[in-house]
């Protein structure tokens, strides 16, 4: 049984599942937040098209990013430029474009932006990504993306003389501030949190430069439950109601309001087709063989608990076995997960649940050079549409 009729391996996103997660999100949110894609999670030319019909802003880290973005439809003044390390020439396009705001992450990036933007002759809107001094850690992180040393943004302690800095600069303006706590994170108390800190501090710069800024981007970082073993899941609505609370109490109707996502948005919308090739049993141990693997989905492995995944033509009644799924690459790193399945044969197919996000865009698929898998659509009327990007 091949599902949908195509053949395996590829990638299949449902619609509605995308729809339905952004209206419920942006339906939940203060009025004045504003939801951003941030189009690294999956910048297939179709799911951006979706998020620019649906009025989402776009949130790019590269020159690459900027020109899907613009060739998906979305205006200018609703594309922000995040991220360290951005070159002269992706910021001399970026200002040119015009888009709405750039994240900014040093003192030089700073000078090279006044100085392209002065050439231009444009005043340039920017954030100032803030590390701070003080936050709220996020549980069990690899890689933590606030605090102590860190590539990304500048220290808390820097920022009051850095403004006075800017305020120098003529075609600069300073329109707010940005937070990034971290990646997929399960406590909604701890992006609270940190967003309470941010909040704060823009309050004392206000009060400490007597003047307003009108735009304040949290991040993202909105946790994805991958496991259907494990009963840990993102409670959108604490979040929500934590942001509202916050948006009283510090007095921020009258801001613009940034939050951004990716995982959260598209991740729960994604599977990942593909067929088992072989089945063996070494000491005791079943391992199952699939015709795709890393090369595709290579944050698979990071997944704690491993992905759902379900056999498409077994029936959940039948008896189940632990098993080791693992792709065809040819190297050991080459593991999806462990789990229980029904007995397994080859020829079966195997649907790996949601992988929507950071699937296809974060793998490696040049590795052993094998064919690269096919994207599609479930449209809200059931039809599959072909959606894969010119890569043949």
């Amino acid at each position: 049984m091949k599902k949908y009729g195509l053949q395996p391996p590829y990638f299949i996103y449902n619609e509605k599942k995308i729809k339905s997660n952004l209206l419920k999100f942006r339906e939940m949110l203060p009025k004045n937040f504003d939801i951003y894609y941030s189009i690294k999670a999956n910048p297939n030319h179709v799911i951006l098209n979706i998020f620019r019909q649906l009025g989402v802003g776009a949130e790019i880290s590269s020159g690459g990013e900027l020109d899907l973005v613009k060739n998906a439809g979305f205006v200018t003044n609703r594309i922000i430029f995040t991220g360290p390390g951005k070159t002269t020439r992706e910021l001399e396009r970026a200002i040119l474009s015009k888009i709405y705001l750039i994240i900014v992450e040093s003192l030089n990036e700073i000078k090279r932006i006044n100085k392209i933007a002065s050439k231009l002759k444009i005043k340039q809107k920017i954030l100032i990504r803030i590390n701070p001094l003080i936050f709220c850690a996020q549980p069990d992180s690899m890689f933590p993306m606030i605090g102590g040393g860190q590539k990304f943004g500048i220290d808390e302690e820097e920022i009051l003389n850095l403004i006075k800095a800017i305020l120098l600069f003529e075609n600069i303006d300073i329109s707010g501030f940005h937070f990034f706590t971290g990646s997929n994170i399960f406590d909604e108390q701890v992006i609270i949190n940190n967003t309470e800190h941010l909040f704060k501090l823009v309050n004392s710069y206000e009060l400490f430069f007597k003047r307003k800024f009108s735009i304040i981007d949290i991040g993202g970082g909105l946790a994805l439950n991958y496991s259907q073993e494990n009963n840990k899941h993102f409670d959108i609505k604490k979040l929500t109601k934590g942001l509202s609370f916050l948006v009283e109490k510090y007095n921020l109707k009258d801001k613009n309001i940034i939050i951004e996502s990716g995982r959260f948005l598209v991740g729960e919308s994604g599977e990942y087709i593909v067929e088992v090739v072989d089945v063996k049993i070494s000491r005791g141990e079943t391992f199952v063989i699939i015709n795709g693997g890393v090369n595709h989905i290579s944050r698979a492995t990071l997944a704690k608990n491993g992905h759902e995944i379900e056999v498409m033509n077994k029936k959940v009644k039948n008896k189940k076995i632990k098993v080791s799924i693992f792709g065809n690459l040819n190297t050991p790193t080459d593991f999806i997960t462990k789990t229980k399945l029904p007995v397994i044969k080859i020829g079966d197919i195997i649907s790996i649940k949601k992988v929507g996000a950071y699937g296809l865009t974060s793998g490696m698929p040049l590795f052993t050079s094998r064919p690269f898998p096919r994207e599609y659509l479930l449209m809200l009327n059931n039809k599959v549409k072909n959606i894969t990007n010119a890569r043949d």
